[in-house]
């Protein structure tokens, strides 16, 4: 059986060849107001025909996260916000995605005279799209209509085991929040716990979420909770990949980890080795619940000396303020004694992207 880690080298041989660029691509625009503008992402990235998520937020000032995959389609009704725990909204003055494409997507900016969206395309504002391209060993999204039974199982396609899973209800007049397992939640059984997007929340630890069974290279796990599995309701998980090492010419390369640290409280913080030098980087605190997720990206700035920041459970604009964290060919080192990301004698989760090599 192969191992989810690392491919050997006959299975390196068979399957698309991908490098992180024909997955995974931050784009950085300027909104012109305009109703359907086009925003182009990397060449590999053919949105119309494989599939995948965009994640935009307006960097300039306070406003919900849009979150619109392919399989849920584009238009106004399907926007999901990581800071909400409402379902999929939309209407004509709010941001979203009008459609998918083989070279991007394009983004609306609401109705003359009804107010210009802040979320994806108001004059004037910069904004930031994370794009993630569905593909083996890196990224899947998946939808389903809950039936209540504990220990139901879905079905994925990442061919490896997930590193993360992100779940969420669709159904607008059912308010639930976004619930995500990690695999470093916790030192041990970490399917026993779970985190909150939407939420500064520690980790808890209850079976109604992922049922207390690890996900396999075919299949996850939910329990009956309402979150997850209510009869009749529909949901989405996005589905992260980790180290599965079939990336590149030689397809021995990974290119997505999601790992945890243990923080040390100096500004001289541990410095983590993922292997190689990141690009995007998501980080949570799961034993304190007052700590706000964190999100960085290369595209928009880390190693500074002031790192941008945004915090998927916020509205808040990008901060300028802190220097958290310096990249390392192989790796990220902490430069703040925080709590978000650097609690002493912590386990502290992350989700990192590999750079193009």
């Amino acid at each position: 059986m192969r191992n989810h880690y690392v491919r050997s080298s006959l299975a390196a041989q068979t399957g698309e060849i991908l490098d992180v660029d024909d997955v995974f691509d931050t784009v950085l625009y300027t909104g012109d107001g305009g109703t359907d503008r086009a925003i182009q992402v990397g060449s590999g990235i053919d949105f119309a025909a494989k599939g995948g998520l965009v994640w935009i937020k307006n960097r300039t000032s306070a406003s919900n996260h849009v979150l619109q995959d392919t399989n849920r389609g584009a238009g106004q009704d399907k926007s999901l916000a990581s800071n909400l725990n409402s379902g999929e909204t939309g209407t004509s003055t709010k941001g979203h995605i009008n459609s998918f494409t083989s070279t991007g997507f394009k983004v609306d900016a609401g109705i003359s005279g009804q107010g210009t969206n802040e979320e994806t395309n108001k004059s004037g504002r910069n904004y930031v799209a994370w794009c993630m391209r569905k593909a083996q060993g890196f990224f899947d999204v998946q939808k389903w209509t809950g039936d209540g039974v504990s220990g139901r199982q879905i079905l994925h396609n990442l061919d490896s085991v997930p590193g993360a899973i992100w779940i969420k209800a669709l159904t607008t007049t059912y308010a639930r929040s976004w619930i995500c397992y990690h695999r470093q939640t916790a030192s041990s059984s970490p399917e026993d716990y779970y985190l909150i997007l939407n939420e500064t929340n520690a980790k808890a630890d209850n079976s109604v979420m992922f049922a207390d069974t690890a996900p396999t290279s075919t299949h996850f796990s939910v329990g009956h909770s309402t979150n997850v599995n209510q009869s009749g309701v529909e949901y989405v998980a996005y589905i992260f990949a980790h180290n599965d090492a079939r990336f590149g010419s030689s397809q021995d390369k990974s290119i997505i980890q999601c790992g945890g640290y243990y923080g040390n409280g100096n500004v001289n913080g541990p410095t983590v080795n993922v292997g190689w030098r990141p690009q995007f980087l998501i980080f949570k605190n799961p034993s304190n619940g007052s700590m706000n997720w964190r999100m960085y990206d290369t595209e928009r700035g880390i190693n500074s000396g002031l790192d941008p920041r945004l915090m998927p459970n916020t509205t808040d604009a990008e901060q300028t303020t802190f220097d958290k964290l310096d990249l390392t060919s192989t790796g990220f080192q902490l430069q703040h004694t925080g709590s978000d990301m650097n609690q002493n004698n912590t386990l502290i989760t992350y989700i990192a992207i590999r750079e193009p090599w």
